[in-house]
């Protein structure tokens, strides 16, 4: 049985690929079955047709857009990654920590499509994109990341209220 490619680079940051190669997309699927109807479309961010429907902001590293034709129907799902090449290399993301990135975005859709956009405050989307993450393996480097956007200050201080959040919770233990 072929593995499932549920993530489509459009970009030329071949570190993306690796989210399929390495089997993140398989660990995704089995998290949330539903993923196998659609696949994952990673943009740039100046390439994205979506910016203002995402509120876009020249800070985000990544984000995602999700659009649904008919409800309960994941076949009828639009998905983007979009991530900022500018600022991943400004932060200085090892191809590790831009996979947990697309592992967190991977999170927020299955948020979306499993309880709704508004069924949770921000940051408890956030806690449960970062579970995702976590669950397909990749919470060092998710804490690395979000370590290294916190320590950048190239956010509000309500994101990095968020992030040191984030941080406490996903804490590895000397042990993985």
């Amino acid at each position: 049985m072929d593995r499932h490619q549920l993530i489509i680079n459009k970009t030329d940051i071949k570190s993306f690929d690796a989210f399929n190669n390495e089997g993140y997309s398989a660990r995704a699927v089995l998290l949330y079955p539903p993923l196998s109807k659609f696949k994952i479309n990673i943009v740039e961010h100046s390439k994205t047709k979506y910016s203002k429907e995402i509120d876009l902001k020249e800070n985000d590293a990544f984000t995602y857009y999700l659009y649904q034709k008919t409800d309960n129907d994941a076949s009828s799902v639009y998905a983007e990654i979009v991530v900022n090449n500018e600022l991943c290399n400004e932060l200085c993301l090892t191809e590790q920590e831009q996979l947990a990135a697309i592992a967190h975005e991977v999170g927020h859709i299955i948020v979306y499509l499993r309880i709704g956009k508004d069924s949770l405050s921000v940051s408890m989307e956030e806690l449960e994109s970062d579970l995702y993450a976590c669950k397909m393996g990749l919470q060092k480097p998710l804490y690395s990341l979000l370590q290294k956007m916190y320590d950048s200050h190239l956010y509000s201080e309500g994101q990095e209220t968020l992030f040191h959040k984030r941080l406490s919770y996903i804490k590895p233990t000397d042990t993985m």
